[in-house]
């Protein structure tokens, strides 16, 4: 594996990164963090895939600078109920950006993020409906994050046959689950997620890299 990436001074949204951070588990995983201060002069350690796919733009002040923005007069959030839409909303918000959720390991911690028009609820309103009773948010790129480019309704069952324990990777022209292509590979799967995760790669570049190395 070649060098490591050097993010030293590079600016991501609202954090400017002074350094390597040490390394972090999420879950089963290890990942490499970086020492980044905030433009609100907080410090924060930040993961790499986090930074380089604009999952995390700061040290939580951006986040509660858009929820302030929030308008509750849009009729989802009445007599302390909300609507089903609304609960979607809050909740793909919640495993994407607060640590103590517990699917954040397999969003947040990912570097799956809400992109930037969706921290107003009333853009995920006009861009996605209400969706019908029974579907729910699905992203056609399991790598990639919620927004209206990548975001369709679709049925639960759909959903859990997409789910990220079957990602899928192409190999010698069959399209197969991670572990079954780094079986067939000689590969290990293990690697393959290192790589995509410390180098900001999709699982298919980093499986394709690993490939090439090893038959170098």
């Amino acid at each position: 594996m070649g060098a490591a990436i050097d993010l030293s001074g590079l600016t991501f949204g609202y954090l400017t990164v002074l350094g390597p951070g040490g390394h972090k588990a999420f879950g089963n995983q290890t990942a490499r963090l970086w020492k980044c201060r905030c433009l609100c002069g907080s410090e924060v350690a930040v993961r790499t895939g986090s930074l380089r796919q604009g999952g995390t733009k700061s040290c939580g002040c951006f986040r509660r600078e858009f929820s302030r923005r929030v308008n509750l007069k849009h009729g989802h959030a009445c007599g302390g109920r909300r609507s089903r839409i609304l609960d979607v909303w809050r909740a793909m918000i919640k495993r994407c950006s607060d640590p103590s959720d517990k699917s954040y390991v397999n969003y947040g911690a990912r570097g799956i993020f809400v992109c930037e028009r969706w921290l107003l609820f009333e853009n995920f309103l006009a861009d996605m409906g209400e969706g019908e009773s029974g579907l729910t948010i699905e992203r056609q790129n399991n790598d990639g994050p919620y927004s209206p480019e990548n975001c369709i309704w679709a049925p639960d069952a759909a959903q859990r046959r997409n789910k990220r324990s079957t990602r899928l990777v192409s190999y010698d022209g069959q399209l197969l689950c991670l572990r079954d292509a780094c079986r067939a590979s000689g590969l290990q799967h293990s690697c393959v997620y290192r790589r995509s995760r410390d180098f900001g790669e999709t699982l298919q570049e980093a499986f394709d890299h690993l490939l090439r190395r090893r038959a170098a």
